[in-house]
């Protein structure tokens, strides 16, 4: 048998350990052990001997990595490359885990991430957190997807110029193939979807509960594992969902067409409708073509990066309500106005970039999103790109139009467009202003589960992965999803309280006390205090403070210039 992983990096000896420097809504600061920020690839793990637990030899590990906490344990649990040879070649899966309170523990609940391409032990934490202080009776693992995170992450030379031409894409396909060789169809949903099942048993005691989430290309993973384990849950939460025969080749339509929901409820708030006049909507587009016309140029903006932000703001809340704030700044673009976007701007990099490039893998994206996530014949990349710029809002898919010609694909048959029939609990959400998985394609989980306990809910104000941005209160401290999925945690097989389902705030164009100090530099999201001047230190701080905390907890579905889901 051939190991085709080494030695554990998590092992490397880590500095003295600090005590845990936790905020208000108890996770901690992204600080080491001298205070600093830590934005790259740290050591963070001490050596504590194995753990024995069903065969996995855990390790102590920081829940949060580069912060030293040692809170959790970390494990790589070596899987079967090709399920049909188990005793052949093995892949080294990294699995981390967050003990509960209360041992032994009632249950555990797994955290499935999206991208495709995204790795769970790196934006998950946080969620791990939070869940476990509501929920102390039970155990919160992640697990990287084969292929990203420390799981054999698929990378290539091109990554370091950025895969954003046919050619790069190509060639990085061609080194990985040259690679991987024949071994690369098993970088694949279904095979991670086997490991999730294979861990699940590894881990799992004798009567106790498994709990399942994924979100986005997570709900289509976790759709895959249905396939295969239909009945080894008690209860699966799907989110954000991208259902059996979900296709990226139709992603600008539907972003534009929700974006355009947003600009009609704009044109019906009477603040929102004053600012922009009665078509909002159109003011967009008469926008962006006076942007590429070289309207407020000192920005760099064109129509097609515009697209592309907004595209990425549309998925989550508070974002999406600043949509028509930042088209009133652009249209005026004063200095004022560029003083303001260029800082708000800031911040979203500050989203889409940073920490360790391990997070992400774009060779796994292109792998999964060719193979399975595409239409054949494909549409060329003149078509989509034609429709990209007849759009307001889009993310530009032709890129993956044609990836797809090139990149080495495999055959997802037998269980491509296949759905599960599981019969335990489910607990199904989507927003109604999603521009990734759309809810007019997520509501057909309702006819395909329909066994008790499932149970399919659209949230009319959220975005992509309706966690954290439901919320009731205007301090953005009760979420209304996360209050529901807390019952169903509790007991899956029982009716849920969907009262509060009434109560989640609608957009507030005006925008928000909570961020406006540091997103924009100011205290208004839409205009200018006489002199533009910084607001008062304190309020920008906690604004800044709730921000990096917001930002941490919508991680594992941020979304940069890259369709993604």
């Amino acid at each position: 048998m051939t190991s085709l992983y080494d030695d554990p990096p998590f092992l490397e000896e880590a500095p003295q350990a600090v005590p845990n420097d936790s905020g208000a809504d108890g996770i901690p600061d992204s600080t080491g052990p001298d205070g600093s920020t830590q934005d790259g690839p740290v050591p963070d793990v001490a050596e504590t001997g194995p753990l024995p637990d069903g065969g996995v030899a855990w390790s102590v590990c920081s829940l949060y990595d580069g912060e030293y906490d040692q809170r959790a344990e970390c494990a790589y649990v070596p899987m079967p490359f090709d399920p049909q040879h188990p005793e052949g070649d093995q892949i080294g899966v990294f699995v981390k885990r967050l003990r509960a309170a209360v041992q032994p523990a009632r249950g555990q609940v797994w955290f499935v991430q999206g991208g495709p391409g995204g790795a769970a032990t790196y934006d998950f934490p946080p969620w791990m957190d939070l869940t476990s202080q509501t929920h102390p009776d039970l155990d919160m693992y992640a697990a990287d997807h084969r292929g990203t995170g420390r799981s054999e992450r698929l990378s290539c030379p091109q990554e370091s110029d950025g895969l954003d031409t046919p050619e790069r894409v190509e060639g990085c396909g061609n080194n990985i193939e040259m690679v991987w060789g024949s071994r690369l169809a098993f970088f694949s949903t279904t095979e991670s979807a086997r490991d999730l099942g294979r861990l699940a048993d590894l881990t799992r005691l004798p009567g106790q509960q498994l709990f399942i989430y994924g979100g986005s290309y997570g709900a289509y993973h976790v759709s895959r594992y249905l396939q295969l384990y239909p009945s080894q849950a008690d209860g699966v939460m799907l989110d954000g969902i991208a259902p059996p025969g979900f296709t990226f080749v139709d992603f600008d339509d539907h972003m534009n067409a929700v974006s355009k929901t947003l600009f009609d409820a704009c044109r019906d708030d009477a603040f929102c409708g004053s600012k922009l006049g009665p078509d909002p909507w159109a003011e967009l587009g008469k926008l962006e073509l006076a942007l590429d016309q070289g309207h407020c140029s000192n920005l760099g903006f064109s129509s097609a990066m515009l697209k592309a932000v907004f595209g990425s703001m549309m998925y989550s809340r508070p974002l999406l309500d600043y949509l028509p704030a930042i088209t009133y700044r652009l249209r005026r673009c004063s200095a004022a106005d560029q003083q303001a976007l260029a800082t708000f701007y800031n911040a979203l990099s500050e989203m889409w970039g940073g920490g360790d490039p391990a997070a992400f893998s774009d060779g796994l994206y292109y792998h999964v999103a060719t193979s399975e996530l595409w239409t054949f014949p494909s549409p060329s990349p003149q078509e989509l790109q034609a429709k990209f710029d007849a759009a307001f809002v889009a993310g530009d898919v032709s890129l993956m139009a044609s990836a797809a010609m090139t990149w080495p694909r495999y055959d997802p048959q037998p269980y491509d467009e296949v759905w599960p029939q599981p019969t335990m609990p489910m607990l199904m959400t989507n927003g109604a202003l999603d521009p990734a998985t759309p809810l007019a394609k997520a509501v057909a989980v309702e006819a395909h589960f329909v066994a008790p306990y499932q149970v399919f809910l659209p949230f009319d104000h959220a975005g992509h992965c309706v966690y954290q941005q439901t919320w009731t209160d205007p301090d953005f401290q009760i979420d209304c999803a996360t209050m529901i999925r807390d019952q169903f945690l509790k007991k899956p097989d029982a009716p849920l309280d969907l009262s509060c389902m009434n109560d989640v705030l609608p957009p507030r164009f005006e925008g928000h006390e909570a961020y406006d100090p540091y997103l924009f530099g100011q205290p208004d999201a839409w205009e200018n205090p006489s002199g533009y001047p910084l607001p008062d230190p304190t309020a920008y701080q906690a604004a800044k403070d709730r921000w990096v905390k917001w930002r941490r907890l919508r991680a594992p579905f941020r979304s940069g210039p890259r369709p993604s889901l």
